[in-house]
């Protein structure tokens, strides 16, 4: 890209993502080589202000549950897209793409998953109701 840029993405490869991902479940153990200060490891994990903002100072959360269904989702309740089944404490990113990213540190467990959902046009939602489901299933394997 050569230089700063603005964009609306994460550009990486999965390797890359998960030395990512392993640098902030040590972080949290204190043993980071530059997540190691505990106000760094705090920005990745805990939620920001102000109350209720469902963000770190920079990842996602999972989100509970919304009480209605979703118009491109019907007649489910959409769960959060980490999964019914991330951890409260799993923090992570969703690309415009459908490539996302969850970090467990509890579990030390990180799921990567890189897509391209726009291919095939910019309002295939598809993806909305199959990346949740995905990450579920990685979870569940996970719990044994």
């Amino acid at each position: 890209m050569g230089g700063v840029s603005g964009h609306a993405g994460l550009f990486s490869t999965a390797g890359d993502l998960l030395l990512f991902a392993r640098e902030i479940v040590r972080g949290r153990k204190g043993e980071g080589r530059v997540l190691s200060r505990p106000s760094a490891v705090r920005m990745t994990t805990r939620v920001a202000q102000p109350a209720g903002c469902p963000r770190t100072l920079g990842l996602d959360t999972p989100t509970p549950p919304r009480s209605s269904p979703k118009k491109d989702l019907p007649g489910k309740t959409p769960c959060s897209q980490a999964g019914a089944l991330a951890s409260p404490d799993a923090v992570g990113h969703l690309g415009y793409t459908g490539c996302s990213m969850w970090i467990d540190p509890v579990r030390e467990t990180s799921i990567i998953l890189l897509t391209n959902r726009v291919v095939f046009g910019s309002d295939n939602r598809k993806l909305s109701a199959l990346r949740p489901r995905i990450h579920d299933v990685v979870w569940k394997e996970i719990a044994g």
